[in-house]
């Protein structure tokens, strides 16, 4: 998630956080370019869907705050649906849990 700061401004002020079988996915699309990265399920990616494939927008700016707890955990843990509020969590062994609820980007059509 690193990527985030390079894609702010550049490329999108948002991403689309994609699930799809085995495979996670973050992508922004601008009028100049675009930009995607798969992470494809490992021992280091656990993903669990339930149903068919999931995607919704966030606001890279907010993600980028939300990303300053990762110093506190080793782990974090994504709950995502279509359209839906996206929840990070960072646990903290025998000590926390902080979590962050961000609600998705509105589509205007």
């Amino acid at each position: 998630m690193r990527q985030l700061k390079t894609w702010e401004g550049v490329v999108s002020d948002a991403v689309l956080l994609g699930l799809e079988e085995a495979n996670f996915s973050v992508q922004a699309s601008g009028n100049m370019s675009n930009a995607k990265i798969n992470l494809p399920a490992s021992d280091d990616i656990n993903i669990k869907l339930e149903g068919e494939k999931i995607s919704s927008k966030y606001s890279i700016e907010y993600l980028r705050k939300i990303m300053k707890g990762a110093k506190l955990a080793d782990n974090a843990y994504l709950y995502i649906g279509n359209d839906y509020p996206l929840k990070i969590e960072y646990r903290i062994r025998d000590k926390m849990s902080l979590q962050f609820i961000l609600a998705p980007r509105v589509k205007n059509d």
